[in-house]
């Protein structure tokens, strides 16, 4: 978006967070109508933190009034992502839930296949069940779309890639780490 830079309009672009809520405040802070996508995977504070540790610190209530207020200020939806897990996040009840947190804010929903990876056990939820889901939120209002995963096959899609770096000797396990200010 800097004026020497290549030109970007701060409507072509989306950062991205699973609730780092001091990035959000700062995102505000900025006044650049950026979009917002939140990776929430389930509405649940514990299934969440049984399924993202780290960002499932912080509660579900709290992470969507901080994405509300950024919406509302920037005039943008906010994009609610959801990694969908077959038998875990794949059922009724989770667009149910989906459907009473998108209303609570100016927000989309956006569902994520899971792409599996070796060192995950989640599987790939049906179509059909997808489909239900989608459905379920279109029916109640909610404007709810499923990302297209491409390069499934060599994994390279969403999610996939993660697995094929070594971790580097001295890295950090589990949880993120703070830059330093210099």
């Amino acid at each position: 978006m800097h004026e020497e830079g290549i030109g970007i309009g701060a409507r072509r672009i989306t950062v991205s967070t699973s609730g780092l809520m001091e990035g959000i405040s700062a995102l505000g802070d900025l006044q650049r109508p950026v979009g917002l996508a939140i990776s929430l995977t389930t509405g649940r504070d514990e299934d969440r933190r049984r399924l993202m540790p780290v960002a499932g610190q912080v509660p579900v209530a709290e992470l969507l009034q901080a994405a509300a207020d950024y919406g509302r200020s920037s005039r943008r939806k906010v994009t609610l992502e959801c990694a969908i897990i077959a038998g875990e996040n794949d059922d009724l009840a989770q667009a149910k839930i989906l459907v009473s947190l998108a209303r609570s804010g100016p927000f989309k929903v956006n569902l994520i296949p899971l792409n599996p990876i070796e060192s995950f056990a989640g599987q790939r939820p049906s179509p059909t069940r997808i489909d239900a889901m989608v459905d379920h939120l279109w029916q109640h209002g909610i404007v709810a779309t499923v990302r297209d995963s491409r390069g499934r096959e060599v994994s390279g899609a969403c999610g996939q890639l993660v697995h094929r770096q070594e971790r580097r000797s001295g890295a950090p396990r589990g949880r993120a780490l703070k830059r330093r200010k210099d």
